[in-house]
């Protein structure tokens, strides 16, 4: 894995745009510690930073060039289909000389230009310039496990793996939009194509871009298709699923470096130790994350099932102090605000994981293929509960809110039915994202300073979520949640989250579950065999009965789950008052002050959960203050209208 940048600008000079792609490397070196390369000849100036997987050579240097050095590429990523498609090129005359997956993009352009997008399986982001057309090509995987910013000025363009890198080029502004804030709050991520910034976008995944006679153009070329099938047993689904998530293993295995394996303890992780050690006779290295807390531990779980592969299995704990000791890196690790505060133990697992690997495998996205949140039972729940007659609701649900006493504990029953009470009301998907998300627009009229509200547009908030649902083409309540999943969720929060958190490591995580035939299959799969009554990923645990231990396949969801609620109201309490400082929150000018405390005070004193609505608070402080003071956004007020360092509208 490797971080990218690119600058072009028919203004600079060779010289000056050298200096400004060195320096954006310098600002993602973590990404690729393993070597730097920069390629300038105007008006494009390409650079890469290296983190060595395929062909550890000098070979296989970056920016990579075509035999006769009219094609240029820097990329990021793997390509898993690259020893198939090496073939058919050698066998059309081709020549290689390095091993590297990178060098097939080459010429697979040579022979198809922009069609080489579909004949490649893999995570991805790449930039590739063509000397003799002048033509910028660049271009993300289908599923956007790997990054890539960009944003345009008069004269060109620049683009690099991750935000922070982009304060390099002088024409970055750095202003905070707060249409992206609002939706940070509300969704706990910024979602795509926007950023934390105004004007600054991220490339959409199965997208590429294409700049030439100074001209900007995006494209699509994928999108998950669905197809009319006849019905067939469970039993021939089960089947089937086993069979490509195996394939999609045995592709992911290939690597000249040491590889290990997520291993939580939960079903989507074991079902890759399984595929795994049916894919290779060599020792498995598995690694988790454990807590102290009661019922946020999945440490038995997890070492019940390396017992079960006889893995190498590392563990270790995390506590509150040692957590609270990482908040400074994470905080300097992400581009934009994040609010997952599974953020803290996936950084951990990573730093665990590179000491004895470069690469790791994981589980991540069989949720949002197969129905696996609660929030997908919630949904079921709803469409009975609006049946009942308006007067039994309320009075159900109010007697229920009425007698329940506030708990931290994770996904306790109080927190659960009061975000089910407060969004039951909406029509999907805004129930589904309310649900999900910390601030309502109607909660954020109440946080967000008067000079931040009345720029923020909130009637526009969940629009973009509507017209993804009305364009993904899938029918039914649970299939369009779940386009939306793989579209926002899984995009901008889970795969953001992996990203940066390996990265900051420089591990690269491959990610089986996310193989677009994968992805196909189990988008074209009846409903019930994903959520059947509140049976979860019902046919990923038939397709893995017998492959691993009962127990495990019988497990409710629990996720990555954090003791952060007790942490907040305990071993942190004067970091995160310090963080949410009512005279600090009121210079900066963000947030009503009052709000904010009264939420801490309702927390502390247990009279509330507010975990979430904190915690978002508190990672967009600690974002906020990890930002170089050049580039570091302000807010509206008094001495700084809105427009001044802060935008009024995402772009």
């Amino acid at each position: 894995m490797c971080g990218i940048a690119g600058y072009l600008n028919v203004h600079s000079d060779e010289t000056r745009s050298r200096q400004i792609v060195l320096r954006m490397n310098q600002l993602q070196g973590h990404r690729g510690p393993d070597d730097e390369g920069v390629y300038v000849r105007w008006p494009i100036a390409l650079g890469h930073r290296r983190l060595s997987v395929l062909d550890l050579s000098a070979a296989a240097r970056q920016p990579l060039a075509n035999e006769d050095q009219t094609l240029w590429l820097t990329y990021n990523g793997e390509i898993y289909n690259f020893l198939e498609v090496r073939s058919g090129l050698l066998a059309r005359g081709h020549r290689f000389r390095s091993r590297t997956d990178a060098e097939v993009l080459l010429h697979l352009y040579e022979e198809v230009e922009d069609d080489c997008l579909q004949r490649v399986e893999g995570m991805f982001a790449f930039a590739l310039w063509d000397e003799k057309r002048q033509r910028l090509m660049v271009a993300r995987d289908r599923m956007g496990e790997k990054p890539l910013h960009y944003f345009v000025f008069p004269g060109g363009l620049a683009f690099a793996s991750e935000l922070k890198a982009l304060s390099a080029v002088p024409e970055f502004r750095g202003e905070l939009s707060v249409q992206s804030l609002s939706r940070y709050l509300a969704f706990e991520y910024v979602p795509a194509p926007d950023t934390i910034y105004q004007g600054v976008h991220k490339l959409l995944p199965a997208h590429y871009l294409i700049h030439e006679n100074g001209q900007l153009a995006a494209h699509e070329y994928w999108r998950v298709h669905y197809l009319a099938h006849r019905p067939a047993r469970e039993e021939t689904y089960a089947e089937r699923l086993w069979e490509l998530l195996s394939r999609a293993v045995r592709q992911r295995l290939v690597s000249d470096v040491p590889l290990g394996v997520f291993l939580s303890g939960g079903v989507d992780s074991s079902a890759i130790v399984a595929a795994v050690a049916g894919a290779r006779s060599a020792h498995i290295q598995t690694f988790h994350i454990g807590f102290n807390e009661p019922g946020f531990d999945e440490s038995p779980h997890s070492t019940q099932v390396a017992r079960w592969f006889s893995t190498d299995h590392h563990t270790a704990i995390l506590d509150s102090l040692t957590a609270r000791g990482l908040l400074p890196r994470l905080f300097a690790s992400l581009d934009e605000p994040f609010g997952d505060y599974s953020f803290i133990p996936t950084f951990w697992l990573c730093g665990l994981a590179r000491r004895r690997v470069t690469v790791a495998l994981s589980g991540d996205g069989g949720d949002e293929l197969f129905a696996g949140y609660v929030t997908y039972q919630a949904h079921a729940i709803a469409h009975w509960y609006e049946r009942l007659p308006a007067l039994v609701r309320e009075r159900m649900i109010r007697r229920l809110l009425d007698r329940l006493p506030a708990s931290h504990a994770y996904l306790s029953v109080d927190f659960r039915l009061k975000k089910f009470a407060e969004a039951i009301s909406f029509p999907n998907p805004q129930r589904h994202y309310r649900w999900l998300g910390s601030f309502s627009p109607e909660e954020q009229r109440s946080l967000l300073h008067p000079d931040v509200a009345s720029a923020v547009d909130g009637g526009s908030l969940f629009d973009l979520v509507d017209e993804e649902e009305a364009r993904s083409g899938a029918e039914g309540w649970l299939e369009r949640l779940l386009a939306l999943e793989r579209r926002f969720f899984l995009q901008d929060y889970m795969l953001v989250k992996a990203d940066r958190a390996s990265m900051a490591h420089a591990l690269e995580v491959r990610n089986p579950f996310l193989d677009s035939e994968l992805v196909e299959f189990a988008a074209n799969l009846p409903a019930t065999m994903k959520l059947h009554g509140l049976t979860t990923k019902y046919v990923l645990r038939k397709a893995l009965a017998g492959r691993m231990p009962p127990e495990i396949l019988r497990r409710r969801k629990q996720g990555f789950a954090v003791p952060i609620a007790q942490w907040m109201a305990g071993a942190w309490k004067d970091l995160v008052a310090a963080m949410l400082d009512p005279e600090k929150l009121a210079r900066e000018g963000f947030f009503n002050p009052a709000y904010v405390s009264r939420l801490l005070t309702e927390h502390l004193a247990r009279q509330a959960n507010h975990y979430k609505k904190l915690w978002t608070l508190v990672m967009f402080e600690g974002w906020l203050a990890s930002r170089d003071d050049e580039h570091a956004p302000s807010a509206p007020g008094a001495d700084n209208p809105v427009g001044a360092r802060c935008a009024s509208s995402s772009s």
